[in-house]
Order: C-alpha cells, then structure tokens, then sequence
C-alpha cells in the first residue's frame, strides 16, 4: 500500500530540512493527533539513528509504532523507517529545489510481514480514499508550516 503527496513549498530545501530537524514541533502535532510519542534514542534533531516509539489510536486501541530514521542526504532527501503489528513501512521525502521554493514528493510505503498484518492492511484498503485524503492534509500543513516559520 502506497500514498504519494507531491507538493511545492515556498522556501529553500535548507529551511525546508531546518524544518523538518525540529522534531519538538514534529511530536508536538503527533501528540494534538491523539497519539503518545517518546524518544528511545539520546539525540536531538532527526539525523541517521534518531528512534521514537509511538502510541497511535487505531479502533479503540493502540498500536505501537517503532520509527527510525535511517537516512538523510540534507537537504535534499530523508528515509524513515517503521514497524507495527506485523507492517512494515518506510517513509522517504525528496526536496528538489524549484524557482522560488522546493518541490516534495512524499512517499509512504507499508507491506505486512505477518498474517495480523495483512489483515491490518487489508482494513486500511478498505478505508484508502479517507486514509489518503488525512495523509495529504496532514503531511502538507506540516511541511507549510516551514512557509509560515520563514514568513512567506
């Protein structure tokens, strides 16, 4: 299962990257989502390494969710990969210098491992339309959010 945002930000990959390495903001809008986060690393920032564990709301329960950065080539490109329940995902952003600002492309791409997973999977198919149309809201006013901290 893949979901793709592609969007254009009025700033430089480099504000765009100073953005995304705020991981304070990052968990602060996690958490305004009704999930738990915790840092499981002793870093700062969301360089290669940086782990997080997190508690997301899913049909009355919680799923435990592992990310781990495992890439960064600033400001240009960033991995991140996680686990849950048998899923099993990764998360890449491309930032491509444009004009008068950067072009994303956004992928998130999940696979399941196990049997509890496919099932998993097979559930969010189900909910695909609604699930990506949350994920485009989503992932574009966060990466806007670097436009308003540079004053565009």
């Amino acid at each position: 299962m893949e979901f793709v945002v592609n969007d254009h930000i009025a700033v430089s990959p480099d504000a765009l990257f100073k953005h995304l390495n705020d991981t304070d903001l990052l968990e602060q809008m996690i958490r305004r989502g009704g999930a738990t986060v915790r840092r499981t690393d002793a870093g700062r920032g969301a360089g290669v390494g940086a782990t997080w564990q997190i508690g997301a709301p899913f049909r009355d329960r919680t799923l435990d969710v592992r990310m781990t950065v495992t890439e960064v080539e600033a400001p240009h490109r960033m991995r991140v990969l996680f686990t849950t329940g048998g899923v099993e995902g990764k998360v890449v952003l491309l930032a491509t210098p444009a004009g008068d600002g950067t072009d994303t492309a956004f992928t998130m791409t999940m696979g399941a491992s196990t049997l509890i997973g496919r099932l998993l999977l097979q559930s969010l198919k189900l909910a695909r339309g609604q699930i990506s149309s949350r994920v485009h809201k989503r992932v574009g006013n966060y990466l806007h959010r670097a436009e308003e901290r540079a004053g565009v």
